[in-house]
């Protein structure tokens, strides 16, 4: 049976995976965006069937049985929470949340109502992605790893303030941190140091 998905929040990353979507026959079946002038644009470029005034209408649709989050940061948390609390099934853009607290809290309702709740961390299913951890373990292993993914990000006023879940960590340093996971496991302690200056975050 077909599952079918909703799409909260019209912004560049939906563009991308509604043309990915597309190439492969499926398209959401529903868009809600919190201007539903942008819903109506996105799901008539996108050939989208239903648009809905808001999120909540949205996630009470019997025939929505998914979300998908690609809005800004801060707004993962309380859209994933009113999704699963809703009876959804929910796939949220990284970073999944702001923080540890929240993950968990929107893990434990998802455990509750026996949904699934993932973060979007495309990488992960890359193939050579997948083949790192045996190639690793045939070349005797990983005892240390310096990861760099450097962007500049000056010109993205919202990546570079920190109430808006901006910053190297939550934007793009979770790619490298996600590798050093599947190469070694879960960390038994983390410290971290941020400078920021001129051109953005470096954590």
């Amino acid at each position: 049976m077909p599952i079918n998905w909703g799409l909260a929040g019209p912004g560049k990353i939906a563009v991308e995976v509604s043309v990915d979507l597309a190439g492969l026959g499926k398209r959401f079946l529903g868009v809600a965006s919190r201007d539903k002038s942008k819903a109506e644009k996105f799901a008539s470029e996108h050939g989208i069937e239903k648009v809905y005034d808001d999120y909540s209408q949205m996630f009470s649709d019997a025939e929505i049985d998914a979300v998908y989050i690609p809005t800004i940061n801060p707004q993962h948390y309380p859209v994933a929470k009113m999704a699963l609390q809703a009876g959804k099934h929910v796939l949220v853009e990284k970073p999944f949340t702001l923080n540890a607290k929240q993950a968990k809290e929107i893990q434990d309702i998802a455990n509750s109502k026996s949904l699934l709740v993932m973060e979007a961390m495309w990488s992960r299913f890359l193939d050579h992605w997948l083949q790192l951890p045996e190639i690793a373990k045939d070349l005797g292993g990983v005892s240390s790893i310096e990861a760099d993914f450097s962007v500049d990000i000056a010109h993205v006023p919202r990546l570079r303030q920190l109430e808006l879940g901006g910053g190297a960590l939550l934007d793009l340093g979770v790619y490298p941190l996600s590798l050093i996971q599947m190469l070694l496991g879960k960390a038994d302690s983390i410290s971290v140091r941020s400078v920021i200056g001129s051109r953005g975050i470096s954590t």
